[in-house]
Protein backbone atom coordinates (compact mmCIF):
# COMPACT_ATOMS: atom_id res chain seq x y z
CA UNK A 1 0.00 0.00 0.00
CA UNK A 2 1.12 3.67 -0.50
CA UNK A 3 1.96 5.55 2.64
CA UNK A 4 -0.03 8.29 2.91
CA UNK A 5 1.00 10.11 6.73
CA UNK A 6 -2.13 10.46 8.64
CA UNK A 7 -2.88 12.78 11.29
CA UNK A 8 -4.14 11.67 14.26
CA UNK A 9 -5.98 14.52 16.59
CA UNK A 10 -6.69 13.78 20.41
CA UNK A 11 -7.79 16.92 22.90
CA UNK A 12 -7.31 15.63 26.31
CA UNK A 13 -8.81 17.56 29.42
CA UNK A 14 -9.53 15.50 32.57
CA UNK A 15 -8.88 12.47 30.53
CA UNK A 16 -6.44 10.42 33.05
CA UNK A 17 -8.60 7.53 33.66
CA UNK A 18 -9.35 6.64 30.02
CA UNK A 19 -6.46 8.41 27.65
CA UNK A 20 -4.28 5.34 28.30
CA UNK A 21 -6.69 2.69 26.70
CA UNK A 22 -6.81 5.19 23.77
CA UNK A 23 -3.45 5.81 22.71
CA UNK A 24 -2.70 1.76 23.06
CA UNK A 25 -5.13 1.68 20.68
CA UNK A 26 -3.49 4.38 18.48
CA UNK A 27 -0.22 2.54 18.95
CA UNK A 28 -1.86 -0.62 18.14
CA UNK A 29 -2.83 0.14 14.52
CA UNK A 30 -1.93 -2.00 11.73
CA UNK A 31 -0.87 1.33 9.24
CA UNK A 32 1.82 2.97 10.88
CA UNK A 33 2.49 5.96 9.06
CA UNK A 34 0.60 8.45 11.41
CA UNK A 35 1.68 11.17 13.45
CA UNK A 36 -0.66 12.00 16.73
CA UNK A 37 -0.79 15.56 18.04
CA UNK A 38 -2.12 14.90 21.52
CA UNK A 39 -3.25 18.67 22.71
CA UNK A 40 -3.43 18.72 26.54
CA UNK A 41 -6.40 21.37 26.79
CA UNK A 42 -5.42 22.97 30.28
CA UNK A 43 -6.71 19.82 32.16
CA UNK A 44 -6.14 19.73 35.86
CA UNK A 45 -5.66 15.73 36.51
CA UNK A 46 -2.53 14.26 35.05
CA UNK A 47 -3.61 14.12 31.20
CA UNK A 48 -0.54 16.16 30.46
CA UNK A 49 1.65 14.07 31.85
CA UNK A 50 0.33 10.89 30.21
CA UNK A 51 0.88 12.54 27.07
CA UNK A 52 4.59 13.37 27.67
CA UNK A 53 4.70 9.66 28.88
CA UNK A 54 3.96 8.55 25.84
CA UNK A 55 5.26 11.13 23.50
CA UNK A 56 8.93 10.17 25.47
CA UNK A 57 8.56 6.66 24.38
CA UNK A 58 7.18 7.07 20.51
CA UNK A 59 8.17 10.09 18.59
CA UNK A 60 4.74 9.74 16.40
CA UNK A 61 3.24 11.37 19.73
CA UNK A 62 3.56 15.09 20.07
CA UNK A 63 2.29 16.97 22.66
CA UNK A 64 1.12 20.88 22.99
CA UNK A 65 -0.14 21.99 25.94
CA UNK A 66 -2.19 25.36 26.38
CA UNK A 67 -4.91 27.08 28.40
CA UNK A 68 -8.56 25.65 28.73
CA UNK A 69 -10.11 26.33 25.93
CA UNK A 70 -12.46 23.55 25.22
CA UNK A 71 -12.37 20.92 22.70
CA UNK A 72 -12.97 23.02 19.58
CA UNK A 73 -9.63 25.23 20.13
CA UNK A 74 -7.97 22.09 21.21
CA UNK A 75 -9.04 20.24 17.63
CA UNK A 76 -8.07 23.81 16.15
CA UNK A 77 -4.24 24.23 17.71
CA UNK A 78 -3.94 20.01 16.18
CA UNK A 79 -5.37 21.42 12.77
CA UNK A 80 -2.94 24.45 13.07
CA UNK A 81 -0.16 21.62 13.07
CA UNK A 82 -1.17 18.73 11.67
CA UNK A 83 1.64 17.52 8.53
CA UNK A 84 -0.55 14.56 7.56
CA UNK A 85 -2.36 14.17 4.52
CA UNK A 86 -4.99 12.65 6.18
CA UNK A 87 -6.99 14.24 9.34
CA UNK A 88 -8.80 11.63 12.29
CA UNK A 89 -10.26 13.25 15.42
CA UNK A 90 -10.14 10.75 18.22
CA UNK A 91 -11.86 12.09 21.74
CA UNK A 92 -9.96 11.19 24.60
CA UNK A 93 -12.40 8.72 25.96
CA UNK A 94 -12.84 6.38 23.20
CA UNK A 95 -10.51 4.18 21.05
CA UNK A 96 -10.03 2.31 17.88
CA UNK A 97 -9.48 -1.20 16.50
CA UNK A 98 -5.93 -1.83 15.21
CA UNK A 99 -7.28 -1.91 11.58
CA UNK A 100 -8.98 1.33 11.71
CA UNK A 101 -6.86 3.56 9.99
CA UNK A 102 -6.03 0.91 7.72
CA UNK A 103 -9.51 0.81 6.32
CA UNK A 104 -9.92 4.34 6.14
CA UNK A 105 -7.04 4.89 4.25
CA UNK A 106 -8.20 1.60 1.86
CA UNK A 107 -11.30 2.71 1.07
CA UNK A 108 -10.16 6.35 0.22
CA UNK A 109 -7.74 4.82 -2.27
CA UNK A 110 -10.47 2.73 -3.79
CA UNK A 111 -12.61 5.52 -4.55
CA UNK A 112 -10.09 8.08 -4.33
CA UNK A 113 -12.53 9.85 -2.62
CA UNK A 114 -12.24 13.23 -0.53
CA UNK A 115 -14.21 12.37 2.26
CA UNK A 116 -14.84 8.92 4.37
CA UNK A 117 -16.82 7.53 6.92
CA UNK A 118 -17.32 4.63 9.03
CA UNK A 119 -19.68 3.16 11.59
CA UNK A 120 -19.17 3.23 15.01
CA UNK A 121 -19.83 0.94 18.12
CA UNK A 122 -21.13 3.05 21.14
CA UNK A 123 -19.85 1.51 24.77
CA UNK A 124 -21.31 2.33 28.78
CA UNK A 125 -19.53 3.28 31.25
CA UNK A 126 -19.58 -0.81 31.76
CA UNK A 127 -17.92 -1.07 29.02
CA UNK A 128 -21.33 -2.98 27.08
CA UNK A 129 -21.74 -2.15 23.87
CA UNK A 130 -25.10 -0.43 23.26
CA UNK A 131 -25.34 0.54 19.67
CA UNK A 132 -23.55 -0.58 16.50
CA UNK A 133 -24.03 1.54 12.87
CA UNK A 134 -23.06 0.30 10.30
CA UNK A 135 -23.01 1.00 6.64
CA UNK A 136 -22.51 -0.51 3.12
CA UNK A 137 -19.87 0.44 1.39
CA UNK A 138 -20.76 3.28 -0.97
CA UNK A 139 -19.60 5.68 -3.30
CA UNK A 140 -20.56 9.28 -3.74
CA UNK A 141 -19.18 11.53 -6.52
CA UNK A 142 -19.82 15.16 -6.90
CA UNK A 143 -23.24 14.45 -9.28
CA UNK A 144 -25.13 12.68 -6.86
CA UNK A 145 -23.06 14.50 -3.52
CA UNK A 146 -26.19 15.58 -1.82
CA UNK A 147 -27.65 12.38 -1.43
CA UNK A 148 -25.26 12.09 1.73
CA UNK A 149 -27.40 15.04 3.18
CA UNK A 150 -30.90 14.05 2.37
CA UNK A 151 -30.42 10.18 3.75
CA UNK A 152 -29.95 11.60 6.68
CA UNK A 153 -26.96 9.32 7.64
CA UNK A 154 -24.78 12.02 8.73
CA UNK A 155 -27.65 13.00 11.29
CA UNK A 156 -26.73 10.21 13.06
CA UNK A 157 -22.72 11.08 13.26
CA UNK A 158 -23.02 14.50 13.53
CA UNK A 159 -19.41 14.27 15.61
CA UNK A 160 -15.69 14.14 13.38
CA UNK A 161 -14.88 10.70 14.92
CA UNK A 162 -14.84 8.02 12.71
CA UNK A 163 -14.00 9.92 9.59
CA UNK A 164 -11.38 10.93 7.34
CA UNK A 165 -10.86 14.46 6.33
CA UNK A 166 -8.47 15.74 3.12
CA UNK A 167 -5.69 18.09 5.18
CA UNK A 168 -5.67 20.19 1.41
CA UNK A 169 -9.45 20.90 1.64
CA UNK A 170 -9.02 22.07 5.36
CA UNK A 171 -6.34 24.28 4.67
CA UNK A 172 -7.50 25.64 1.33
CA UNK A 173 -10.58 27.06 2.61
CA UNK A 174 -9.51 27.60 6.21
CA UNK A 175 -11.69 25.05 7.82
CA UNK A 176 -12.02 25.40 11.50
CA UNK A 177 -13.99 24.13 14.33
CA UNK A 178 -16.66 27.47 15.75
CA UNK A 179 -14.82 28.81 19.25
CA UNK A 180 -17.55 29.93 21.92
CA UNK A 181 -19.73 27.92 20.75
CA UNK A 182 -20.14 25.29 23.25
CA UNK A 183 -23.24 23.36 21.02
CA UNK A 184 -23.10 22.60 17.43
CA UNK A 185 -19.67 23.14 16.76
CA UNK A 186 -19.19 19.57 15.38
CA UNK A 187 -22.10 19.64 12.91
CA UNK A 188 -21.20 22.90 11.94
CA UNK A 189 -17.60 21.50 10.70
CA UNK A 190 -19.01 18.71 9.17
CA UNK A 191 -21.49 20.33 7.31
CA UNK A 192 -19.03 23.07 6.10
CA UNK A 193 -16.60 20.58 5.17
CA UNK A 194 -18.93 18.80 3.42
CA UNK A 195 -19.97 21.03 1.15
CA UNK A 196 -16.18 21.84 0.02
CA UNK A 197 -15.81 18.58 -0.98
CA UNK A 198 -16.33 16.56 -4.30
CA UNK A 199 -16.64 12.95 -3.47
CA UNK A 200 -17.67 10.99 -0.30
CA UNK A 201 -17.38 7.49 0.52
CA UNK A 202 -18.76 4.98 3.06
CA UNK A 203 -16.55 2.16 4.54
CA UNK A 204 -18.25 -0.95 5.93
CA UNK A 205 -17.14 -2.17 9.73
CA UNK A 206 -16.89 -0.28 12.91
CA UNK A 207 -13.84 0.22 13.88
CA UNK A 208 -14.52 3.16 16.57
CA UNK A 209 -15.45 2.64 19.92
CA UNK A 210 -17.64 5.78 21.38
CA UNK A 211 -17.99 5.92 24.94
CA UNK A 212 -20.55 7.65 26.84
CA UNK A 213 -19.33 10.19 30.00
CA UNK A 214 -21.15 11.70 32.37
CA UNK A 215 -21.99 15.48 31.52
CA UNK A 216 -21.72 15.27 27.69
CA UNK A 217 -22.92 18.99 26.23
CA UNK A 218 -25.45 17.12 24.29
CA UNK A 219 -27.43 16.61 27.64
CA UNK A 220 -26.66 19.77 29.37
CA UNK A 221 -29.42 22.60 29.10
CA UNK A 222 -29.00 26.08 27.62
CA UNK A 223 -25.96 28.42 27.90
CA UNK A 224 -25.72 32.16 28.26
CA UNK A 225 -26.73 34.25 25.39
CA UNK A 226 -23.39 34.80 23.59
CA UNK A 227 -22.47 31.13 23.77
CA UNK A 228 -26.03 30.65 21.42
CA UNK A 229 -25.94 33.46 19.18
CA UNK A 230 -22.35 31.83 18.36
CA UNK A 231 -23.82 28.69 17.83
CA UNK A 232 -27.16 30.22 15.52
CA UNK A 233 -24.85 32.70 13.83
CA UNK A 234 -22.72 29.76 12.34
CA UNK A 235 -25.20 27.23 11.81
CA UNK A 236 -27.00 30.21 10.04
CA UNK A 237 -24.71 30.72 8.06
CA UNK A 238 -23.92 27.00 6.77
CA UNK A 239 -27.73 25.75 6.46
CA UNK A 240 -27.61 29.06 4.35
CA UNK A 241 -25.06 27.68 2.14
CA UNK A 242 -26.75 23.79 2.43
CA UNK A 243 -30.09 25.83 1.13
CA UNK A 244 -28.77 27.50 -1.71
CA UNK A 245 -27.00 24.26 -3.19
CA UNK A 246 -29.59 21.87 -2.43
CA UNK A 247 -33.25 23.64 -2.07
CA UNK A 248 -34.90 20.47 -2.14
CA UNK A 249 -33.53 19.63 1.46
CA UNK A 250 -35.81 21.89 3.59
CA UNK A 251 -34.75 19.86 6.79
CA UNK A 252 -31.90 21.81 6.97
CA UNK A 253 -33.50 25.26 7.47
CA UNK A 254 -35.77 23.07 10.26
CA UNK A 255 -32.34 22.08 11.59
CA UNK A 256 -31.68 25.71 11.94
CA UNK A 257 -34.44 26.40 13.95
CA UNK A 258 -33.24 24.05 16.77
CA UNK A 259 -30.49 26.89 17.50
CA UNK A 260 -32.93 29.48 17.06
CA UNK A 261 -34.86 27.85 19.93
CA UNK A 262 -31.91 27.65 22.06
CA UNK A 263 -31.13 31.07 21.57
CA UNK A 264 -34.60 32.32 22.79
CA UNK A 265 -34.46 30.23 25.54
CA UNK A 266 -31.03 31.68 26.86
CA UNK A 267 -32.78 35.45 25.93
CA UNK A 268 -35.23 34.46 28.70
CA UNK A 269 -33.15 31.77 30.85
CA UNK A 270 -30.78 34.44 32.15
CA UNK A 271 -32.41 37.61 33.17
CA UNK A 272 -31.67 40.82 31.20
CA UNK A 273 -33.78 44.51 31.05
CA UNK A 274 -36.86 44.27 28.62
CA UNK A 275 -35.10 46.78 26.10
CA UNK A 276 -32.39 44.44 25.70
CA UNK A 277 -34.30 40.95 25.55
CA UNK A 278 -36.61 42.68 23.11
CA UNK A 279 -33.61 43.75 21.14
CA UNK A 280 -32.21 40.12 20.89
CA UNK A 281 -35.22 38.78 20.14
CA UNK A 282 -35.87 41.22 16.97
CA UNK A 283 -32.10 40.15 15.50
CA UNK A 284 -33.15 36.58 15.04
CA UNK A 285 -34.53 35.92 11.44
CA UNK A 286 -37.85 36.26 12.60
CA UNK A 287 -39.31 35.20 8.43
CA UNK A 288 -37.27 32.57 8.41
CA UNK A 289 -37.84 31.09 11.91
CA UNK A 290 -41.89 31.45 11.65
CA UNK A 291 -42.08 29.95 8.35
CA UNK A 292 -39.64 26.58 9.17
CA UNK A 293 -40.31 26.38 12.87
CA UNK A 294 -42.21 22.73 13.29
CA UNK A 295 -45.38 23.63 15.56
CA UNK A 296 -45.20 20.28 18.46
CA UNK A 297 -47.59 22.22 20.88
CA UNK A 298 -50.73 25.08 21.12
CA UNK A 299 -47.83 27.06 23.69
CA UNK A 300 -45.52 27.24 20.16
CA UNK A 301 -48.41 27.78 18.14
CA UNK A 302 -49.23 30.96 20.10
CA UNK A 303 -45.37 32.06 20.37
CA UNK A 304 -44.87 31.45 17.10
CA UNK A 305 -48.09 33.48 15.78
CA UNK A 306 -46.59 36.56 18.62
CA UNK A 307 -43.70 36.70 16.41
CA UNK A 308 -45.55 36.24 12.94
CA UNK A 309 -47.66 39.33 13.86
CA UNK A 310 -44.80 41.11 15.60
CA UNK A 311 -46.39 41.00 18.88
CA UNK A 312 -43.23 41.25 20.45
CA UNK A 313 -44.40 42.75 24.20
CA UNK A 314 -46.66 40.35 24.41
CA UNK A 315 -44.08 37.43 23.02
CA UNK A 316 -42.19 38.99 26.17
CA UNK A 317 -44.99 38.69 28.61
CA UNK A 318 -46.05 34.92 27.31
CA UNK A 319 -42.11 34.53 27.66
CA UNK A 320 -41.73 35.51 31.25
CA UNK A 321 -44.54 33.87 32.40
CA UNK A 322 -44.09 30.37 30.89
Amino acid sequence: MDKRKVTIIVPAYRAERTIRKCLDSVISQAYSDWECILVNDGSPDCSGEICEEYAAKDSRFIVFHKANGGASSARNLGLDNARGEWIVFLDADDYIEPSFIDNLILNQMKFNSDFVLCGKKTIDREGHCILERKYDEKFYGKNDFGILLSVGKLIYQKGPWCKLFNASILLKYNIRFVEGAYIGEDEIFLYTYILKCNSASFCSGTGYYYVQTEGSLTTLGTFPYMNELISENAFFKVSDDIFFRYPQYEWIMRRWTFYADRLLNSIYIYPESKKIRLNRVRQIDLKRYVRWKEITSFGEFVLVSLLRLHFFNLYDLCRRLV
